[in-house]
């Protein structure tokens, strides 16, 4: 068993390193078109001027200090990282972030023994474009001006305060509380929404979804 987790890792590292140095032809580009009612437009940082966030500099400054220095920003200056977030056609780099976090995340999982919490972040590298579609669809209905992507973009790149998760008691309780102000901050930015509509999307929306079964299952107990 854990020579077939190894594997898996080792695997979906190689991948992602295959990515990122081929380019544009091996983007894992997913085009869902459904929930995109407004044509794509790239926004968000087009001044020339703004700096790139730091994961887009991958061949300049390195793999491992783009990455570090992506996740320093998104954790702590949020509005500057998302004033300088540019929405691409191509999703490959905010995919290529969060597969990272869930990878680093899951390994050390396994080497606290947590061998089911670490499948589960192995299993989000994919399941990320479930997550990203159940949430865009209060982006929908509240009228986002980026579609899918700008919605992918944001939920890809708020993966960061995960790497708290695997810390004893409050890692996730840590993570899960970082992780709302940079939604909210994320869609501001992307979408261009105000606060309260933000606040909505992110968070009222899914979790009304979320606490329908259990009210349903109330209701029918009186």
């Amino acid at each position: 068993m854990t020579l077939l987790i190894i594997a898996i890792i080792l695997i979906i590292v190689a991948v992602i390193l295959f990515v990122q140095k081929d380019g544009e032809q091996t983007s894992p580009e997913i085009l869902i078109r459904t929930l995109n009612p407004d044509p794509f437009q790239e926004n968000a940082s087009t001044d020339a001027s703004v700096p790139m966030i730091p994961w887009e500099q991958r061949p300049a400054k390195g793999l491992l200090k783009a990455f570090g220095e992506t996740v320093w920003l998104i954790l702590l200056n949020p509005n500057d990282f998302f004033e300088r977030l540019t929405i691409k056609k191509n999703i490959k780099d905010p995919f290529l972030f969060s597969a990272c976090i869930y990878v680093i995340v899951s390994l050390m999982y396994f080497l606290t023994g947590s061998v089911t919490n670490g499948l589960m972040q192995l299993a989000m590298i994919v399941g990320i474009f479930a997550l990203t579609f159940f949430m865009h669809i209060w982006i929908f209905l509240l009228r986002g001006n980026q579609g899918y992507r700008g919605t992918f973009h944001v939920i890809a790149y708020t993966t960061a305060p995960l790497l708290f998760s695997v810390v004893p008691v409050i890692g996730g309780i840590v993570a899960g509380l970082w992780t709302i102000p940079l939604g909210i901050i994320g869609y501001k930015h992307v979408h261009r929404f105000g606060t309260l509509t933000a606040v909505i999307a992110f968070i009222i929306g899914p979790l009304t979804v979320l606490l329908l079964p259990l009210v349903i299952a109330i209701l029918k107990q009186l």
